[in-house]
């Protein structure tokens, strides 16, 4: 069975731990995590800007890990959206989100 885990800050991570989420906080040293066992793994935008090349690093390594941006409770950075765009625009070949000028 694959796993899920959040990494945020423990403020954030009590839904998803009710989900049966493995929460970790990278907020002082990242996380050293059997990253192969792993599905899905969500966290803030602040974690994944902090750690953005170690994760994308992890994420060469572990072709079936998905990572899941969401935005924080304290700050919008726009990463995830960003990132949720590039995803779509590579799927589809076009920017579907895009607001239309009227």
């Amino acid at each position: 069975m694959s796993k899920v885990a959040f990494l945020g800050r423990e403020k954030e991570s009590v839904g998803f731990k009710a989900l049966g989420f493995k929460t970790y906080f990278p907020q002082e040293s990242f996380p050293s995590l059997e990253w192969s066992s792993y599905s899905l793994i969500v966290l803030t935008e602040e974690v994944y800007e902090e750690w953005q090349q170690k994760l994308a690093e992890i994420e060469k390594g572990n072709p079936h890990l998905t990572f899941l941006l969401v935005p924080s409770s304290t700050e919008k950075i726009g990463l995830a959206e960003k990132r949720v765009r590039r995803v779509l625009e590579r799927i589809v070949g076009a920017d579907i989100l895009a607001r239309r000028e009227a």
